[in-house]
């Protein structure tokens, strides 16, 4: 498995390039620098990615929804069998979407992953 690969399987989100500063590395998702991640290297030389939630959670999450936000919003109308013109989604923690009715009540916490080149959303 390519390192592209791996990573985009850790961080669950779809990334198009990385690139390596020895220790860490930046992650591109839509031509846009998401982020960075550092590794160490374990015997065998495989990198161990640190894809910890205090790294995650500075991610922007903005910029790979923004790409991505009619498919989200799609199926979270599917998952909340609510039609798409009738809840607002608030942006939350990396992968995190909050989900609220035209009144801005809180309706539901919305988990985003991004596996088998396809998002999935659950509560």
């Amino acid at each position: 498995m390519e390192e592209l690969e791996r990573v985009q399987l850790s961080l669950k989100i779809p990334i198009e390039k990385i690139i390596d500063f020895g220790t860490y590395i930046e992650v591109y998702s839509s031509g846009v620098n998401i982020g960075e991640v550092p590794y160490i290297i374990t015997e065998g030389s495989i990198k161990k990615y640190d894809t910890d939630i205090s790294i995650t959670n500075n991610f922007s999450w903005l910029s790979v929804y923004r790409n991505y936000s009619e498919i989200l919003k799609e199926q979270v109308s599917k998952l909340l069998q609510i039609p798409e013109n009738n809840f607002i989604i608030a942006l939350g923690t990396f992968r995190n979407l909050y989900v609220q009715d035209l009144e801005g009540n809180f309706i539901s916490t919305i988990h985003c992953f991004y596996e088998n080149n396809c998002w999935i959303v659950r509560k």
